[in-house]
């Protein structure tokens, strides 16, 4: 039975530019059919609305996450883990999931009187292969009563097999709610993490954290070179909640007293004993964080309390201002300013620290960030050497759209500040990048005006990568352009990303008016360019589009208006899977990220609109 939903061609052509608008432009594209004639009838395609609706793709697999209008907190963002799409171009199977709810309170132990703040993260592996995690977070607010609620969550329902929720609880350290007169609860209460299958609901449960029954304790002190307490210092522990979990706050937040005293809680049973102890001066302070690896704690013995020894701060010249130019030099001949650009100056002083334990793994560590002006000038406040010049690395990224390629680990030697003013730092010359160029064309051959490119490096890349320079690359700022009107585009990307050569993937996006679908264009290889010439890709075909829509329901058959559906193209090639570091999840399985290729909102029928890529 033909499905014929009244949709409007042009909000067909908002669909491919990611989202569907109220407004449909100034000028409506023309129909592309008539009848079903006019289209490819024998593949299934329809017409309607002007729109030749059918024919997807062939050996594709589509997900699909579905995230509900505002006003509609009966709903919980829901994955479809494989979206079907029939010859006519209806979609199937877009339906929210059954929920559980998640609610109640945050209390400290032994006080069930009044609610705490804290942050309530509930997450589990995605049900899309290569797909985003699934997570929800909530704030609990702070003073309900018995009967209140602090927060409120709803979630899909698990079944019995699905790998459970995890639950983290971080009590609030001051960032989310006025502290009460006893501080912040994360003063006295570490982290908590549970589990929870998910079959059913967890309503008005009082969450309880700081049970000493669950923690152990470890007090310590930090002093200077002199042997001295240093007072107002933020201490914690990070640690690990699993084996192959990566490190992070698992303790409570203490601050140094008068004497240098603190004690940390931390939760008893997790998958290791030994953390890492930071230890942070007050904001705004020009001081180093102190660092203490392999510092074990093991799980009491009869309630025992470990008695970690002193934290020595190294001794440190006072900070001063110290001003770096940032430029780059110009094809032509002649240097011009780098603007815009972020730069991270890090610092190991070298000053002995009393190892702890017998690990001996100490460092402090100081960090200073700031952003060049239109000058290209950043001006820092660095801890400078003593007798002699203390030796800096730069992290250095310009805005996406420079010609200038990003560094890392530059070397600046500090010596001691001037008298007066700014001390002026030699400046850091940056090398070009690479223009990558070409011209956007749609299926028919005609300019793709307006699609948004953007340069991202490979999945195989990126998992090439230690774990440590993943996390930056995950900062990186990757180039972005926009086709011009005869669908050109220049991008300047970095030939050298931490040491190594890397390879990109092109994201296209087309541009509002456009009927064509989201792309990518894989393995940009800079290594084909001629040097000093940049790399012509010529023409960049989008490939022809496949016009789909479905209604987005809940399970009773509701249909939602305003929900937001966001499509996925499953990877069918997980070579990337072979890098060195490639992530695994709890089964051992590698999946290679799935493509976003579509992001639309449902109309006032609840009825989403899709335009798929059918590469030739």
């Amino acid at each position: 039975m033909r499905r014929t939903p009244h949709v409007l061609a042009a909000v067909v052509a908002a669909a491919a530019a990611g989202c569907i608008e109220a407004d449909p432009g100034p000028t409506p594209p023309e129909p592309m059919c008539h009848a079903d004639s006019d289209c490819d009838a024998p593949a299934g395609e329809i017409c309607d609305d002007g729109i030749c609706w059918g024919n997807p793709p062939d050996g594709v697999t589509f997900a699909a996450v579905l995230n509900p209008p505002e006003g509609r907190p009966d709903l919980a963002p829901s994955e479809v883990p494989a979206v079907v799409f029939e010859d006519d171009g209806t979609a199937l199977g877009l339906v929210f999931a059954e929920t559980v709810t998640l609610s109640g309170r945050v209390v400290l132990a032994g006080d069930p009187d009044r609610s705490v703040a804290a942050q309530i993260r509930v997450e589990r592996p995605s049900r899309i292969p290569g797909g985003p995690a699934y997570l929800r977070t909530a704030v609990a607010a702070p003073g309900r009563v018995a009967g209140e609620l602090a927060f409120a969550l709803r979630v899909p329902r698990l079944s019995p097999n699905d790998p459970p929720y995890v639950v983290d609880v971080v009590p609030d350290d001051g960032s989310l709610a006025e502290p009460g007169p006893d501080g912040p609860p994360a003063t006295v209460a570490p982290p908590l993490r549970f589990r929870i299958d998910g079959t059913r609901d967890l309503a008005g449960v009082d969450i309880a954290v700081g049970d000493p029954s669950a923690l152990k304790g470890a007090a310590g002190r930090v002093v200077d070179a002199a042997g001295r307490g240093v007072p107002g210092l933020r201490v914690v522990a990070r640690g690990r909640w699993s084996e192959d979990a990566p490190l992070e706050r698992v303790s409570s937040v203490a601050t140094t007293d008068t004497d240098g005293a603190f004690v940390l809680w931390i939760p008893i049973g997790m998958a290791d004993w030994n953390y890492e102890l930071v230890v942070q001066p007050p904001a705004g302070a020009v001081a180093p964080t102190l660092r203490v690896r392999g510092v074990r704690i093991p799980d009491p013995v009869d309630g025992a309390f470990a008695e970690l020894p002193p934290l020595s701060m190294p001794s440190f010249p006072s900070g001063a201002r110290y001003a770096i130019d940032v430029i780059g030099r110009r094809p032509e001949g002649g240097v011009t300013p780098v603007e815009g650009a972020l730069v991270e100056a890090t610092a190991i002083l070298v000053d002995p620290v009393v190892p702890v334990g017998e690990t001996g793994e100490v460092d402090a560590v100081y960090t200073a960030r700031g952003v060049t002006d239109a000058a290209g000038r950043v001006e820092l406040d660095l801890i400078p050497g003593g007798t002699a010049n203390r030796v800096y690395l730069l992290s250095i990224q310009p805005l996406p759209t420079s010609e200038f390629a990003a560094a890392h680990d530059v070397s600046v030697a500090v010596g001691p500040p001037g008298a007066t003013g700014a001390n002026v730092l030699p400046a850091v010359e940056l090398a070009r990048r690479v223009a990558v160029s070409g011209v956007v064309v749609a299926a028919d051959g005609t300019p793709a005006a307006g699609t948004t490119i953007t340069a991202r490096a490979t999945a195989a890349f990126k998992w090439s990568l230690e774990p440590a320079l993943q996390a930056k690359l995950d900062d990186f700022r990757y180039p972005a352009a926009t086709a011009d009107e005869s669908g050109r585009f220049v991008l300047w990307v970095d030939a050298e990303v931490f040491g190594a050569a890397p390879v990109y993937d092109l994201d296209l996006v087309p541009g509002a008016g456009a009927r064509a679908p989201r792309w990518t264009v894989r393995g940009i290889d800079l290594a084909a360019a001629a040097p000093g010439a940049g790399l012509d890709l010529g023409d960049v075909a989008l490939p022809p589009a496949s016009f789909a829509r479905g209604a987005v329901l809940t399970g009773d058959g509701e249909a939602i208006a305003g929900a937001e559906v966001q499509l996925y193209e499953i990877a069918a090639d997980d070579a990337a899977c072979d890098s060195a570091f490639a992530p695994v999840d709890a089964t051992g399985a590698c999946h290679a990220p799935a493509a976003l290729r579509s992001v639309s909102q449902t109309d006032d029928a609840g009825t989403a609109v899709f335009v798929l890529p059918r590469p030739r």
